[in-house]
């Protein structure tokens, strides 16, 4: 009788040899992802056990986790933000020193590396193009001396309002909001200062043309 496929499959199947779980991760280089994220959680638990301070709880979490977090080595805003919510910096300077940076890298075009980057990409493109339509599409080049000169020190308006945003969100994940009456009233304060002082404030400072109103939309 002629044998089907499946049949023959099975009979494959039987002739190999058994292996264990153990077996596959021996062989495996890579560690599954729960076996991870288990090593994760242990890690977090043991951070939480022997870091008394919540906001250092959050720090070393947001590290071990990789959030999305503050780049204090290169932006001020996590220190400004920090001073204000500790009652070091009042409301007015902080707003400047926040608001004040972002205007003036939107207002002059990223220090300028906007424009150099549109040339760039202008330049580009004309290649492609007959001199007509390139110059209809990409316009005429800028002179040369009209094209500010690379500088990548200066911070762009995106990466300073990512910085804002992802500062706001991990000090206010650093911020205790405990409803106990009496023994809450400090961390209640500081919640309000982050969510209603502040973020009311540069509103405000929006509305009445101290930040430039295409920068914080």
């Amino acid at each position: 009788m002629e044998r089907s496929n499946t049949q023959n499959n099975l009979d494959a199947f039987d002739t190999l040899p058994d292996t264990t779980a153990d077996d596959f991760e021996s062989q495996n280089p890579m560690i599954p992802s729960e076996k991870l994220e288990n090593k994760t959680q242990q890690e977090i638990e043991e951070i939480i056990k022997t870091t008394p301070n919540e906001a250092d709880q959050i720090d070393a979490i947001a590290a071990k986790r990789n959030w999305f977090r503050p780049d204090p080595d290169n932006y001020p805003t996590y220190a400004t933000v920090k001073a204000y919510m500790a009652g070091t910096l009042d409301l007015a300077a902080a707003v400047e020193e926040l608001a004040e940076p972002i205007d003036q890298a939107y207002s002059t075009a990223d220090h300028g590396q906007a424009i150099r980057n549109a040339e760039n990409v202008a330049a580009n493109q004309r290649q492609y193009h007959n001199a007509e339509d390139a110059r209809e599409w990409w316009g005429e080049p800028l002179p040369a001396d009209e094209v500010p000169a690379e500088d990548d020190t200066q911070p762009t308006t995106e990466g300073l309002l990512w910085e804002l945003w992802y500062t706001i969100l991990h000090v206010a994940k650093q911020t205790p909001w405990q409803e106990d009456a009496g023994a809450g009233q400090d961390d209640q304060s500081a919640a309000e200062r982050l969510d209603l002082g502040l973020g009311h404030a540069l509103e405000r400072a929006d509305h009445a043309g101290t930040v430039d109103s295409r920068v914080l939309e």
